[in-house]
């Protein structure tokens, strides 16, 4: 596809959406028994679905792996600040027909992902790596790995309710996934006071139009939360602390930077 890269370029460029509301996306998981990863894999399957078919000319028929971060830290290690991260290979179905079965698919592939032994697998390997390889040699490994996937996504999960920091109220947060390797296209959903907010950053020779797979992917949200809670749904405000930012999504949002 137009997001495979041979070669990394150092420029990044991120672009976030304006927020929208957890409550929503969590009931949109719910109608087909499913949780907030499942709704926000089916939206960016949408979203690359018709961002592949309006680059290429023509309707992507297959899937896209995608790589899932996922905590491998033990009970004794859930207060040390350091990270110890394992990745899943999820098979996005950006080919199938509508967004509900987009949804549905997405939920499936994650419960085998869950009930599979992917997750104690990916704890082990990480484990015996990091304890008897070198530097180099977990560098080769991880460069190996992420090669085989053409993005990765992470769900950042923030406060559930207003926070503050120093003394000053904090209206949002938004967080941005390193992109391993070669891989040019990084999606992150930031969730913090009952709001969330979409995030991406892209090698920009990769994804050319940044700010039209944004669009497509709130579009893809409100075609869910209509397909899937109905027209009637009223969809829950953002938090006061966020409503100042709701204009704000579009090209003000798009910015470029440089690895370094």
């Amino acid at each position: 596809t137009v997001l495979t890269q041979k070669s990394a370029h150092r420029a990044r460029v991120t672009w976030w959406s304006a927020p929208v509301s957890h409550e929503t996306v969590t009931n949109i998981g719910k109608s087909v028994h499913g949780t907030v990863n499942d709704t926000c894999c089916a939206i960016l399957s949408g979203a690359l679905a018709k961002y592949l078919e309006r680059m290429e000319g023509k309707r992507f028929r297959s899937h896209l792996k995608c790589i899932i971060p996922v905590s491998v830290r033990s009970k004794k290690e859930s207060h040390q600040l350091n990270n110890r991260v394992g990745a899943l290979f999820l098979k996005l179905p950006v080919g199938a027909a509508t967004p509900l079965r987009r949804l549905k698919l997405c939920k499936q592939r994650m419960d085998m992902l869950k009930l599979g032994p992917s997750v104690p697998v990916t704890m082990l390997f990480i484990r015996l790596t990091t304890k008897l390889l070198n530097n180099w040699l977990c560098n080769w490994l991880q460069q190996s790995y992420s090669s085989k996937a053409t993005l990765i996504f992470s769900n950042v999960m923030g406060s559930p309710t207003e926070a503050t920091f120093l003394g000053a109220r904090v209206s949002g947060i938004m967080g941005f996934v390193p992109l391993p390797g070669h891989m040019s296209l990084g999606v992150t959903v930031t969730s913090f006071n009952g709001s969330m907010r979409f995030g991406l950053v892209a090698d920009p020779n990769a994804l050319t139009d940044p700010e039209l797979f944004g669009r497509l992917l709130v579009e893809e949200y409100n075609i869910l939360r209509e397909e899937c809670l109905g027209k009637m749904y009223v969809d829950s405000s953002p938090r006061e602390s966020e409503k100042s930012d709701s204009e704000s999504s579009g090209s003000e949002n798009v910015q470029v930077g440089y690895d370094i």
